[in-house]
């Protein structure tokens, strides 16, 4: 974790008198509508409602560990605290998923090194993208853009991806040592279950989603497994029995929170239309196979291993790969999502299959060599490259101001005043740049600024974008203002770019602020259209 901080402390090293840093090396956008998260819930919010759109919200239970860090903060320098807030928790969240990832490999792996090894492989690893890259492919590679395939990007500056598969994995540990051990202290085991479910739906509800799915597919395995091949084992599949019952219990306490959520997504209209927008997509297949490709054939073997010496911890493994098509394409928007926790299960597998030829060989019935083995070992040093130019990236970009990665301090000055002036929940009109920022200093909403949370994108953008425009009528633009509700118009740089209109000659605007190269027009409250 001291090493993914580096990029943010060089970040905080050159910022000065002319550039701020927003304290986010990657995904911008999403850091700060995070901290615009986090500053409706220093400023009272316990619901949350995205600062990124007009449109009218009932407030949803979401992102609460945002809501509540926010709670922490106030009085002056409320950014800044925000901030140290955040990357606590981005730290906080990293350690847990460390930790969680290693008791998970414990569970399997002898070997304190092999454990050691693979924990180095699952948290920094990366597939065989930058090969490609190389070889002069320009489709980007998963490792670079995708956190729940690898899991990298989520310790490195995503703290509720890091803390949710830090529960999903403890989650997973608990339901493991019940399968393997049909402790019959099960309401114990249920408890703990049930808890770190919950933990996991309040974090990041998809991953709650994710294991339902993993567990439900293991016991759906295993009791096919029971019914076509065990039948006439009773004591088997009183153990199957047990084990499902212990999940049925479990579940009651994530149920609720879950049900909530899929209730308030699908039949709130603005949640609904939020949910239409964001789309993660999963890449053509080739780039699967590109990313897992390097630990693919050894799971496979570790697999085989597994149902061979405890056939209720290889069905969950096989069924859990195997179903990484179906996930993968599943129709629904978040396929990308799906895959949480896939990357751990191959390492994990690839080297229970290192680890099983090893012990063969010592006891003369594996028909590899030591020396074969160890060679096998070293392949992982292929997973790390992509890590290493992620970090690297990030250094350069950090040690270079500029947008987005820093904000101008005169940028900065003029978020600051409209804190000041507006009331929480003003609307400002600006370019989808300096919108994406401005929550992030000031409890105000933008007409866009974020790609999904800022509904009906695709129709605004254009339309904040013509706004700045010579060409556009006055006739529109006060139109426009009035449907939005907009009372303070942002004048910068940025929105400079996007037309020559000069806002000094509407009649309908007063000019409330000028410094730095930056105008803020407030809106005439009788507007006439």
């Amino acid at each position: 974790m001291v090493l993914t901080s580096l990029p943010y402390l060089a970040g905080y090293l050159r910022q000065g008198d002319a550039w701020q840093f927003t304290g986010f090396v990657f995904g911008i956008e999403d850091g700060n509508s995070y901290i615009g998260k986090m500053l409706s819930g220093a400023y009272g919010a316990w619901l949350f409602r995205t600062p990124y759109t007009t449109a009218l919200q009932n407030g949803v239970v979401a992102f609460i560990p945002y809501l509540l860090l926010g709670k922490l903060a106030s009085g002056s320098g409320i950014h800044e605290q925000l901030l140290a807030l955040y990357h606590i928790f981005r730290i906080f969240g990293g350690i847990l998923a460390i930790l969680a990832t290693y008791d998970f490999l414990a569970l399997f792996l002898v070997s304190i090194n092999l454990r050691r090894l693979g924990l180095a492989v699952c948290v920094f690893g990366g597939g065989l993208g930058w090969i490609a890259v190389l070889l002069g492919s320009k489709t980007l590679p998963l490792e670079f853009y995708s956190p729940e395939t690898f899991g990298f990007l989520s310790i490195f500056g995503i703290p509720h991806l890091a803390l949710a598969r830090a529960t999903f994995l403890w989650a997973l540990v608990i339901y493991l040592r019940f399968v393997s051990k049909a402790d019959p202290r099960w309401w114990r085991q249920s408890l703990c279950l049930g808890l770190l479910w919950l933990a996991t739906a309040i974090a990041q509800p998809i991953t709650a989603l994710v294991l339902g799915i993993v567990i439900g597919l293991h016991c759906f395995a295993t009791g096919l497994w029971q019914v076509t091949f065990r039948r006439e084992d009773k004591d088997n599949l009183r153990r199957w029995r047990g084990i499902v019952c212990m999940v049925a219990v479990s579940f009651i306490l994530p149920a609720p929170f879950l049900l909530y959520n899929a209730i308030s997504f699908s039949s709130d209209p603005f949640l609904r239309a939020w949910t239409l927008q964001n789309i993660i997509r999963s890449p053509e297949p080739l780039q699967y196979l590109i990313a897992y490709g390097l630990v693919l054939p050894l799971a496979i073997a570790g697999i085989l291993q597994l149902l061979q010496l405890d056939a209720w911890m290889g069905l969950f493994f096989a069924a859990w790969v195997l179903a990484l098509p179906m996930l993968a394409y599943a129709p629904v928007n978040l396929q990308r999502r799906l895959l949480e926790g896939m990357w751990v299960a191959l390492v994990t597998v690839a080297l229970v299959a290192i680890e099983g030829w090893r012990s063969r060989r010592s006891t003369g019935y594996s028909p590899l060599s030591f020396k074969r083995i160890e060679r096998i070992v070293w392949i992982f040093v292929l997973a790390f490259p992509s890590t290493l130019v992620l970090i690297s990236g990030a250094m350069l970009a950090s040690w270079h101001p500029s947008i987005p990665l820093f904000r101008q301090m005169s940028e900065i000055e003029a978020f600051e005043y409209l804190k000041q002036s507006a009331s929480p929940g003003d609307v400002v009109l600006a370019s989808f740049d300096t919108s994406n920022a401005l929550p992030a200093w000031a409890p105000l909403r933008v007409v866009t600024g974020h790609g999904p949370e800022s509904v009906g994108l695709v129709e605004l953008r254009p339309i904040v974008d013509a706004f700045y425009s010579f060409a556009t009528h006055d006739a529109e633009r006060k139109q426009f203002l009035k449907e939005q509700q907009v009372r303070f118009v942002f004048f910068g740089p940025l929105e400079r770019k996007l037309g020559a209109w000069d806002p000094g000659k509407a009649l309908y605007l007063e000019k409330v602020y000028e410094a730095g190269g930056i105008q803020i027009y407030e809106v005439d409250p009788d507007l006439d259209v």
